[in-house]
């Protein structure tokens, strides 16, 4: 069955109809072919297309074949201002995935250089964002594009260094057991090792205590010095993030290890030196070095798994997080104050994180620095009653400020003291963070904690069709695709994916309502907790040559249009024809 691409439908009474036909049928290209053909068929040759689908349950919401460029995206918003009575909608919506976000802050930038030289040359159109929906980490991408900021080059410029200050050395904090575990556990590996490198390379066993403990003070010295200098170790790490995963964890066991393990070392040193001065000297058996073997390689391994699993609420607490954030967003909320001439925060220095948070949102709220519509997703894992849905949407209107979303919609205006609370609960990755708990809210004497927004919204689609969006872009986090199923972690991984994406239906079955174009990083990319500022960096800048559609440096990506555009589903209409009339 073949269809054309393009179809024109006129009524046969309408007035312009032979001005119409003159334009359309009366003009040929140089060599004699029309443009477009005369069809008195279309009932017959529509109507086989509408059963068919219907018929068959067609997925709407399948990806297109097709992909667009940020100029086409343009054009086709363009072609529905001059062609609809009212002017479209267009929505931002950012996806969640925790340090793969960041992917979506070069991309916005690109996007807001295009909407910013599109609105430059057509200079009678209304064409820009109108509203930004933003689940976790895409949350923390979400506010700076509703106030504005990405609209100008400075805003950019800044926006792009909000990421990589998000340094996972101060992000993923575990608990103090945990990195006791670790300590005692990299203490034993050393100590073990070098005692065997010891015992194989000195010949003599009088030698064997004095060169070990000297060796131990040497070791321990430069790991403590290490671990003490201002300096960030990762592009030394190169592109691999297994590699800075371990480093961390040995980052994190060598600053619990180091100065237990150097006092240990000048003790033995000493107690060396003593025996030494009676003539005699200390011996070390086998016995004790297979022990400390087998707790090295058994023990300690099991005991730290157990701790964390058994004995942690999550792995990480959410003090590092919460830190960076105030530290990145306060420079953004001042910058668009700046631009305002309003005054600054004046916030005193070493001011709790938290306050810093009431305080810059007390003045987006206070100064009306929105300059979009937002929404920000967000999931109740606990209340103090049984009143609000798991799942929340946390909006703030710019006029017509009712709810669309029923019990599950709060508004930010309501609550203007907390809404970068309400971004750190969204983009709280639970059971990595802690839930983000919010006293006194959404009434006195009540509470909340959110977690993620990504577990019920991690594409929240739905939020923006609600709100009457004509068209969304909608920028990903995470590489499409799915990895062989070759064992039992690979089938336990995709069995959790089906259940998670069993709870996104409600998105997906949104996409049918509204033009999209999606935009998704191509593999390999970053995974969730891959908070390194080299690997970050190289991210924020595959998401801008993603939607620019630009080669990279090595021209090992593609220049081909990055956008996939979904038309949503077709609406059949009852088609008329008689062969009496033309």
């Amino acid at each position: 069955m073949e269809l054309p691409h393009d179809v024109m439908a006129v009524r046969r009474d309408l007035p312009e109809k032979g001005l119409i036909s003159s334009v359309l049928f009366d003009y040929r290209d140089p060599k004699g072919r029309l443009f477009m053909e005369r069809l008195e068929n279309g009932a017959a040759r529509y109507a086989p297309v509408r059963e068919w689908s219907r018929s068959i349950g067609l997925s709407f919401h399948a990806p297109e074949l097709q992909s667009v460029s940020l100029d086409e995206i343009g054009q086709i918003v363009q072609h529905y201002a001059k062609s609809q009575p009212a002017p479209p909608k267009l929505a931002l919506v950012l996806s969640g995935g925790g340090a793969k976000c960041s992917y979506q802050a070069g991309a916005i930038n690109a996007i807001e250089e295009k909407l910013e030289r599109t609105k430059e040359r057509f200079k009678d159109i209304a064409f820009d964002i109108d509203m930004v929906v933003g689940t976790s980490g895409g949350a923390v991408n979400a506010l700076p594009v509703a106030m504005g900021l990405t609209r100008t080059a400075a805003g950019r410029e800044e926006f792009k260094h909000v990421w990589p200050k998000l340094d996972q050395r101060v992000i993923i904090r575990p608990s103090l057991l945990v990195r006791a575990m670790s300590g005692l556990w990299l203490a034993l590996l050393e100590a073990g090792v070098l005692l065997m490198l010891v015992r194989w390379l000195a010949a003599s066993p009088e030698r064997h205590a004095p060169v070990y403990f000297s060796l131990l003070m040497l070791l321990t010295t430069f790991q403590g010095v290490m671990v003490s200098l201002p300096f960030t170790p990762w592009r030394f790490l190169g592109d691999n993030h297994v590699i800075h995963h371990i480093w961390l964890w040995f980052d994190i066991a060598i600053r619990v290890s180091a100065l237990p393990l150097f006092i240990f070392a000048l003790a033995g040193y000493y107690i060396q030196r003593r025996l030494s001065r009676r003539g005699r000297s200390m011996h070390f058996k086998s016995v004790p070095l297979v022990m400390i073997s087998i707790a090295m390689l058994v023990l300690l391994p099991i005991l730290l798994l157990t701790t964390i699993f058994f004995f942690s609420k999550t792995l990480s607490g959410g003090e590092g997080l919460e830190r960076i954030l105030a530290d990145s967003f306060q420079p953004l909320v001042e910058l668009s104050l700046a631009g305002r001439g309003l005054p600054p925060l004046a916030i005193p220095q070493n001011t709790a994180p938290a306050e810093r948070f009431k305080t810059m949102s007390q003045r987006i709220f206070s100064d009306r620095l929105f300059e979009r519509d937002l929404v920000v997703t967000a999931n109740a894992l606990e209340q103090s009653h049984d009143m609000l849905p798991s799942d929340l949407y946390f909006y703030s209107w710019r006029a017509n400020n009712t709810s669309i979303f029923g019990t599950r919609g709060i508004n930010l205006d309501d609550h203007p003291d907390r809404l970068i609370d309400i971004i750190m609960g969204s983009s709280s990755v639970f059971p990595i963070f802690p839930p983000r708990r919010l006293e006194n809210f959404p009434a006195a004497g009540e509470w909340v904690d959110l977690v993620d927004g990504g577990f019920a919204h991690n594409s929240p689609i739905e939020a923006a069709v609600l709100r009457g969006a004509t068209h969304i872009i909608l920028i990903e986090s995470t590489p499409a695709g799915r990895g062989e199923r070759t064992n039992l972690a690979a089938n336990t991984a995709a069995a959790f994916e089906h259940l998670h994406k069993q709870t996104q239906l409600v998105d997906l079955r949104s996409k049918r309502y509204v033009v999209i174009f999606t935009l998704v990083p191509k593999p390999p990319h970053i995974c969730t907790v891959d908070f390194t500022d080299t690997l970050i960096e190289r991210s924020i800048q595959n998401g801008y040559l993603d939607a620019r559609g630009k080669s990279s440096a090595d021209q090992t990506r593609s220049t081909m249009p990055s956008f996939r555009k979904e038309l949503g589903e077709p609406v059949f209409i009852e088609i008329t024809s008689s062969s009496n009339n033309r």
